[in-house]
């Protein structure tokens, strides 16, 4: 990936994103629930204004949807693998179903280990776009940094009551979405097309 690139994917990932997500102008949080192809096409858009190929796929922009709670959803956006710091793995967006108490959460990459295994720090931004670094997670561990941006986010929002889901899955787009509450935080989880929910 070029200088070029990686700029453009920070800049997309750090900064549009949060801003599309908190503006009063996009409601990005439809868009996606319309279409689960909205990154893809949005990062296409920057592509083709910078006058670049999009070297990506559209399966490398997932999309999964989470009921954490009574009151909480997450949309978790995927990104195609990060080869540097500082670009993120996914992004995990909350809401209500006000979407009033929305939030911005992204596993950004940090430098290796000195056994060389990847490392990630879990981000926040709030919606006059300042950023916060919290937990330091291994990116194979899925559910963790979703558990842990859904405490964070629940802790910055006391007012709202919970209750955890009695649901196993709930329905968003015509696809059954499974929930994290008995996911193992520790479960390494891989991404296949064909994978059964």
């Amino acid at each position: 990936m070029d200088e070029q690139l990686m700029d453009m994917m920070y800049n997309f990932e750090h900064l549009f994103l949060p801003r599309a997500l908190f503006s009063n102008n996009q409601d990005l949080i439809d868009e996606l629930n319309q279409s689960r192809d909205t990154v893809y096409v949005l990062f296409n858009d920057i592509c083709v204004k910078m006058e670049r190929d999009n070297p990506f796929y559209e399966e490398e922009f997932m999309v999964r949807y989470y009921q954490m709670d009574n009151v909480w959803s997450v949309i978790h956006v995927f990104f195609p693998h990060p080869p540097e710091a500082f670009l993120c793995y996914g992004m995990y967006i909350f809401f209500d179903r006000n979407l009033s108490r929305k939030g911005c959460y992204a596993l950004e990459r940090r430098s290796d280990t000195e056994e060389g295994d990847e490392k990630g720090i879990l981000c926040s931004w709030d919606i006059k776009g300042q950023r916060f670094e919290h937990d330091y997670f291994d990116p194979k561990r899925v559910y963790a940094p979703v558990e842990r941006a859904f405490e964070i986010h629940s802790e910055a929002n006391p007012e709202q009551k919970k209750i955890v889901a009695e649901a196993e899955s709930f329905i968003a787009n015509d696809e059954t979405i499974v929930t994290v509450a008995d996911a193992d935080p520790d479960d390494e989880v891989t991404f296949d097309e064909n994978e059964e929910e």
